[in-house]
């Protein structure tokens, strides 16, 4: 399997490096005659540099013999096609082969001998521009030994020095160009791919609470199931159901020890990588925005959001406040649901408290079904749903409101209200002290 992916890769960057030679050659055919005796200053040059430096896992060498075998031959057919194949035009593209073959090997011995190094946008520039120079000379010596004299002197020397310095300023720049835009691109990408991992993180950050209660709860039937044990030692019970304790006793602890592997596991390889990073509050908005519109629309339901953000924050901890924030938000689309042909608009309002400004403010309103108020006390309960299947008698387990609480009041040492009509709507106010959301940006 090895060795069929490294045929693969090898076979891959084989046609690329072709596909890069027969590009380079084509665009040899853009240029300007600078003496009667062939000399010619292509793009070919500049692009074949560019090339080189974009593809740096594809040796500039090679690529720079290939151009010297395609581009030459490349010119003598278009030529041909003109006045016919010559002597006179192979031997005017023909010494085009002795650029590409000088400037290969310019470039080979100053990356073996002299740079030592992988290169940079900055060293590059001195690399392109001896390779260019010593090439443009190679190929003027070759055009005076064809045309039996001396083509060059001091002027042209210099001349031929400035064209080399043109191309690889323009060589220069176009790189630069490139690698800005692909860090643009690749930052685009990581931030995207962040925002992914952040939004998997918040999410593990409530399972893993419900798990740390369910630990809890499990030590208790544990504690619970060995004191029984423990006391029927002095009683007639059967032998059966006092094992039957001890049995539960023991089976409750590994259930525990289990529960606890797992918490251990997600918090040390996954949200312990997260607990430094930081977060703008309208970024976090803005993210379960998108996941709250994509929910929303795999149940049916096109939702409105109005975002007013009056104060921003750097959040310390991005993650769990996007536990809230997307409980609170799946809470209100499901509502909105629950009422057939309504028009579904979630309001966010984030400020200071009028009251208290070292409290942040944050109001999440939504135009649905609306909860009783009789029914607000029991909904803050753990383990309370009011989704149940009436044809499975299956109740759905959601985290909602007992995270919301759990987070917002152990986490920032905030507070939680609500405020519903039936057939109405339901208002969330979270107030958190500002210290505990993060530094406030404006």
């Amino acid at each position: 399997m090895i060795d069929k992916i490294d045929n693969l890769m090898k076979s891959q960057k084989i046609k690329r490096m072709i596909l890069v030679a027969v590009t380079v050659s084509a665009s040899s055919l853009v240029s300007f005659n600078l003496l009667n005796g062939g000399f010619i200053v292509a793009l070919s040059v500049l692009v074949m540099g560019i090339f080189i430096y974009c593809y740096r896992d594809m040796s500039g060498q090679y690529i720079a013999w290939m151009v010297a075998f395609c581009s030459p031959l490349f010119r003598f057919i278009m030529l041909s096609e003109e006045s016919g194949p010559s002597k006179e035009v192979l031997l005017m593209v023909l010494p085009d082969s002795f650029f590409y073959l000088a400037y290969g090997m310019m470039y080979a011995i100053i990356c073996k001998y002299i740079l030592k190094e992988e290169y940079t946008l900055g060293n590059f520039f001195y690399v392109a521009l001896a390779c260019d120079w010593t090439g443009n000379l190679c190929e003027i010596m070759v055009r005076s030994l064809i045309a039996g004299k001396c083509l060059i002197d001091i002027e042209f020397f210099f001349l031929l020095g400035l064209i080399a310095l043109f191309r690889t300023m323009l060589i220069q720049f176009i790189s630069a160009s490139v690698e800005y835009y692909t860090n643009i691109l690749l930052k685009q990408e990581r931030h995207e791919m962040f925002r992914k991992l952040l939004n998997q993180a918040s999410v593990f950050e409530s399972e893993v609470r419900v798990m740390e209660k369910n630990i809890g709860e499990i030590e208790e039937v544990m504690r619970k199931a060995y004191d029984l044990h423990k006391i029927s030692k002095d009683t007639e019970m059967p032998k059966e159901t006092k094992d039957a304790l001890l049995d539960i006793a023991k089976n409750a602890h590994e259930i525990k020890g289990d529960y606890m592997g797992v918490v251990h596991t997600l918090k040390d390889l996954y949200l312990n990588e997260f607990q430094d990073e930081k977060m703008r509050l309208s970024e976090v908005l803005s993210l379960e925005r998108q996941n709250a519109t994509a929910l929303g629309r795999a149940l049916g339901q096109d939702v409105s959001f109005v975002m007013k953000i009056k104060t921003d924050y750097i959040l310390d901890s991005p993650f769990k406040l996007m536990s809230v924030i997307r409980n609170i938000f799946t809470n209100s689309i499901e509502a909105i649901k629950a009422i057939k042909g309504n028009y579904a608009a979630i309001v966010v309002n984030i400020e200071d408290d009028r009251d208290n400004p070292d409290l942040c403010k944050m109001i999440f309103s939504d135009n649905g079904c609306g909860i009783d108020k009789d029914m607000i006390d029991f909904i803050k309960m753990e383990g309370f749903s009011t989704k149940f299947n009436q044809k499975t008698g299956n109740i759905q387990r959601g985290l909602g409101l007992p995270v919301v609480l759990d987070i917002i009041g152990n986490e920032y040492n905030g507070t939680v209200d609500i405020e519903s009509t039936v057939g109405k709507g339901t208002t969330v106010i979270l107030k958190i002290p500002t210290e505990s959301v993060g530094e406030r940006v404006k």
